[in-house]
Order: structure tokens, then C-alpha cells, then sequence
């Protein structure tokens, strides 16, 4: 008869101390950049964008065109093999990181 009462108790005990967990996102914010042949379009408003959650129209809140912050990482294999190809590389890098533009890049250690 013991045996019987054994496994209710604690498959109760273990359902008794479960967390109760919900989770819900009130606000989705979407990085968009529009561009043209002519490069990216500016003075965009909020009613010149559509969004769709599964198909269903999503209310749009704000919109606004703001300069962000951008890090870069460049990662290099310097393994033997590369060694000669180095210097170009770095000509490379440093060529890529003009064009972003060195006001943009903040240089970490």
C-alpha cells in the first residue's frame, strides 16, 4: 500500500516546485538603412515604412535617423604561413579602415 502513495507524492512534490517563467516583448526596435544606386537615402519618415509580424500589419511608434556607434574587430592568423603575406594584409586592414572612415572606428586593446 505504501508503494502505491510513494509516486504521487513526488511526482506532486516535483510538479509543486516548478517556476512559473513568462516573458513578453512590448517593444521591437528594427535597424533599417535604405540605399539607392546613388548611396543612402536620407529624410525618411515613419509613414514611408511598413512592417508585418507573420503577415499581420505591426503599429509603428517612431523613426529616426541618428548616426550610431560602430566597433570592428579584424581578426588575423599570424601562423608562419602568413608571415610573408603580413604586410599586405596590414595594407589591407588599414585601407579598410579608412574607407569606413577613422572618426568611426575606436581602436581597442
Amino acid at each position: 500500500m505504501i508503494r502505491g502513495w510513494v509516486l504521487p507524492i513526488v511526482v506532486l512534490s516535483v510538479w509543486a516546485q516548478q517556476p512559473a517563467f513568462r516573458a513578453g516583448i512590448s517593444i521591437v526596435e528594427v535597424d533599417a538603412q535604405v540605399v539607392e544606386p546613388g548611396g543612402v537615402v536620407d529624410g525618411l519618415q515613419l509613414g514611408d515604412f511598413a512592417v508585418t509580424d507573420n503577415g499581420v500589419p505591426v503599429a509603428l511608434r517612431s523613426c529616426a535617423q541618428e548616426e550610431a556607434p560602430l566597433d570592428i574587430a579584424l581578426v588575423f592568423e599570424l601562423s608562419k604561413l602568413m608571415a610573408p603575406k603580413l604586410p599586405k594584409l596590414r595594407e589591407a586592414a588599414e585601407m579598410a579602415l579608412a574607407e569606413i572612415g577613422r572618426a568611426s572606428c575606436r581602436e581597442r586593446v
